[in-house]
């Protein structure tokens, strides 16, 4: 934690900053600008330029040199992977999700400048400077397309700005986990629907709105997603065996299924959110690791001055202890103690004389104490029996290990 909040947080943030940026640029010159009211007065189709120069040179220009870099030196190192028995070699880098965003962005952005409208209307000779808009552009569908891909793409990447708290940076972990769970509704609902159309169309004779398997699964989503159950047995018209049919399949996805995933995803994230929480902990010392190499000298040398290692610390008033640490304070209350840990021997330091053995000599003071430990963990053991009813083998257990504390106690209680 004061590594991330002296040292690595900054440089992160530095490199997040001119992704957003980018971002920001991509949308103002993609999606705000070109929807004004007057989208072809001169400021706006300038501005619009201005922007997508932006992008294509700076965002796209920067992935495709960082890219094209890594790859080479990979290529050159022999640090690759080998696919399909060796027919396909791609750069190790590849294998983090960032660098196939990015790497998938870039070709995004480099197939937009292909299709950039700006670039062909002025080559068709248009009378507007910098017109993005002209009726000899054909690939209108195509362009927005891609547009809207480089838009979630970038938003993907910002993605690893969850770093920066942890809480936000679990949850985003937990949902990569439901994904799963949720993929696999998807595909039960989607096989369960394409058998019940496919069923409902055998039939003879059948609903219009249901003759055929692509006819019958459109009815059927509808039916599923919006609700709309009267005007589809209306459809059914008197087809007994087709009621039954949409009856059950309906019953099976709005009820059956849709309670499956609702329970199973909230058993896996009551399991899985503790250890999502050391994850994204871990993801945070990933980040540190790959953000440490950009610090400079200068900051490194500041901020291992600044911990003082070399100052003795000291463990309570006018007590100095030893150097090398670093001193986190906390309120008394927190960790009472009645005993003091450390352990005080007079004479000399020499490493050559040999480290004085503690005495077995056990005074009315200890053998209190080891008395006091004894009651707190009887008390203890009271408590988790008494917290609630354990049913099975926990509560054999429970008991079990009662009595052998019970035991213990009074073995210890007589000996001393």
């Amino acid at each position: 934690n004061l590594v991330w909040s002296q040292l690595a947080r900054r440089t992160f943030l530095l490199g997040t900053t001119r992704l957003l940026l980018s971002l920001l640029i991509f949308i103002l010159s993609h999606a705000i600008l070109t929807r004004v009211d007057n989208p072809d007065e001169l400021g706006v189709r300038i501005a619009i330029f201005a922007g997508r120069c932006c992008v294509y040179i700076f965002s796209m220009g920067g992935l495709l040199v960082s890219h094209g870099y890594r790859a080479a030196m990979a290529y050159r190192s022999g640090s690759v992977i080998e696919l399909f028995r060796g027919l396909v070699r791609v750069p190790s880098y590849i294998r983090h999700w960032q660098d196939i965003i990015g790497l998938l962005l870039a070709t995004a952005l480099l197939t937009s400048l292909g299709l950039e409208p700006i670039a062909h209307c002025w080559y068709a000779g248009g009378n507007l400077l910098f017109a993005h808009q002209c009726d000899e552009f054909q690939y209108w569908d195509l362009f927005s397309l891609f547009s809207m891909i480089c838009t979630y793409l970038y938003f993907s990447l910002l993605l690893d700005m969850v770093v920066m708290n942890i809480r936000l940076a679990a949850f985003v972990l937990i949902c990569r986990r439901l994904l799963a769970e949720a993929g696999l509704f998807v595909l039960a609902v989607l096989l369960l629907i394409v058998s019940s159309a496919s069923a409902i169309s055998s039939l003879h004779p059948s609903a219009t709105q249901f003759r055929g398997v692509q006819e019958g699964s459109y009815n059927l989503f509808a039916a599923f997603f919006s609700g709309h159950l009267v005007q589809n047995f209306a459809r059914l018209e008197d087809s007994t065996w087709a009621v039954v049919v949409f009856s059950l399949c309906l019953l099976s996805t709005s009820v059956i299924f849709t309670n499956a995933l609702i329970a199973q995803m909230t058993c896996l994230y009551e399991e899985v959110y503790g250890n999502m929480v050391g994850y994204a902990r871990l993801r945070r010392i990933d980040t540190i690791v790959e953000m440490m190499p950009k610090v400079s000298g200068k900051r490194w040398s500041r901020f291992v001055a600044s911990l003082r290692l070399d100052e003795r610390l000291e463990f309570n008033d006018g007590d100095i202890g030893l150097p090398g640490g670093i001193q986190s304070l906390e309120p008394v209350r927190d960790n009472p103690t009645t005993r003091d840990r450390i352990c005080r021997y007079g004479g000399s330091t020499s490493p050559s004389i040999a480290w004085p053995g503690k005495e077995k000599t056990e005074d009315a003071a200890d053998k209190f104490d080891r008395l006091e430990k004894i009651i707190d963990r009887k008390f203890k053991s009271q408590n988790r029996r008494s917290s609630g009813p354990r049913a099975g083998t926990e509560g054999t257990f429970s008991r079990q290990r009662s009595a052998t504390t019970h035991s213990n106690s009074m073995t210890a209680t007589d000996s001393s």
